[in-house]
């Protein structure tokens, strides 16, 4: 069940707004100097997660981790005849219905990444007493501006304190003019005071706290996922459909599963047969598909290879050979619908084809996600393989 105690960086309500701005900062500052992994971050409650898509506020922040998507805001109120796992805020109206209650309700404000499941808690402020202290305020500014000579008495009362002030005040003392009471000034040559102290020793320079080491963790059910995958990919051994699965379920993103299917399902349509074998012995005979056959036909293999590259998901963009493990099943298939995945043949330049894209991913996958743009090119390379089919 969804809880306040769900939601990062929620601590014990005050009184007032609280801003975690600070406490945000500070998390994503860690995370970017490598001392927290991306999975530590990443930890929506399910509930959470649902909600940003589809009752969220919209705003134009870019996520500070996976930066491939805007953050919205989800308003969670807690409180007095309310669900014991709070309610959603979905407008304006009902939270102001909300505030005009006097019990004592707690509001939350929830950054949220619906891509990359980062949240971390905005803001916190109780409705009710927000919208008391308003009417309290507003009440008094009326009344005060009701009561005729309030100005005028208050002026002709500080004109009194001022003129009490001055009647009070001693009167001033004389100069001295007595010669024996004047000051005596004593000039001191050098050499005749007291020896100056030694200056005193520098403070031991602080030492510096050791990094954290950070603990590798790897999510075990992707990583078997794409080891499959890799295997598929390598060998050329089994059926297209259940490639794009293992890919999309490993990958753990909607966004690259569909570019995943879509650019093998090109592959498919193109050759026509959904096994890799035959696939493998049809590029054989014909050539590579990256530049045999139509002009469609090769644009649909460099568009699904190019979605295949930009689907690759690092499980921690901190550990270079984390990344390359998790994205060398994409890059293998995407080497795959190129140069083509008979293991016999022109085997050097494969090798040196899965290399190279295999160095292209990684950078892509540790520089920046484009799920976008993966999809796009994944329908790209489906249409050109109907056209050339």
């Amino acid at each position: 069940m969804f809880r306040p105690e769900a939601i990062r960086g929620v601590t014990v309500t005050q009184p007032g707004t609280v801003d975690y701005r600070l406490a945000r900062q500070a998390l994503v500052s860690e995370f970017r100097k490598k001392r927290v992994a991306q999975h530590e971050v990443c930890d929506a409650h399910p509930e959470l997660v649902r909600a940003a898509r589809e009752c969220g506020e919209p705003t134009s922040i870019e996520c500070p981790i996976c930066e491939a998507a805007n953050v919205v805001l989800v308003s969670y109120v807690f409180g007095p005849r309310l669900p014991a796992f709070g309610r959603c805020i979905t407008s304006k109206d009902e939270l102001t219905k909300l505030s005009r209650r006097a019990d004592d309700l707690a509001c939350y404000v929830v950054e949220v990444c619906p891509e990359c499941s980062w949240n971390h808690l905005a803001r916190a402020f109780p409705p009710g007493a927000v919208a008391a202290a308003e009417r309290t305020s507003r009440q008094a500014s009326l009344s005060m501006s009701t009561v005729p000579g309030a100005g005028a008495e208050r002026r002709l009362g500080s004109e009194g304190a001022q003129a009490d002030d001055s009647d009070q005040r001693p009167p001033a003392r004389p100069l001295n003019t007595d010669p024996s009471k004047a000051r005596l000034r004593v000039r001191l040559r050098p050499g005749d005071g007291p020896p100056a102290p030694p200056p005193p020793e520098p403070p031991p320079a602080p030492e510096e706290p050791e990094a954290p080491r950070r603990e590798l963790v790897v999510p075990m059910p992707r990583a078997a996922l794409l080891a499959a995958a890799f295997a598929l990919a390598v060998t050329s051994r089994g059926d297209v459909v259940v490639l794009a699965l293992l890919l999309g379920f490993g990958a753990g993103r909607r966004a690259s599963g569909l570019a995943a299917a879509t650019a093998l399902a090109g592959a498919l349509v193109r050759w026509g047969s959904p096994a890799l074998g035959a696939i493998a012995g049809a590029q054989a005979v014909l050539g590579p598909a990256g530049w045999t056959g139509s002009l469609f036909a090769v644009a649909s293999a460099w568009l699904g290879a190019l979605a295949l590259v930009l689907a690759a998901v690092s499980f921690d963009k901190t550990n270079a050979v984390v990344t390359v493990l998790s994205i060398a099943p994409f890059a293998v298939a995407a080497t795959d619908l190129v140069v083509g995945p008979a293991p016999g043949g022109a085997l050097a330049l494969r090798v040196v084809a899965t290399v190279s894209v295999v160095g292209v991913t990684t950078v892509l996958a540790r520089w920046r996600s484009m799920p976008a743009l993966a999809v796009g090119s994944g329908v790209l390379a489906l249409l050109c393989a109907g056209i050339a089919r």
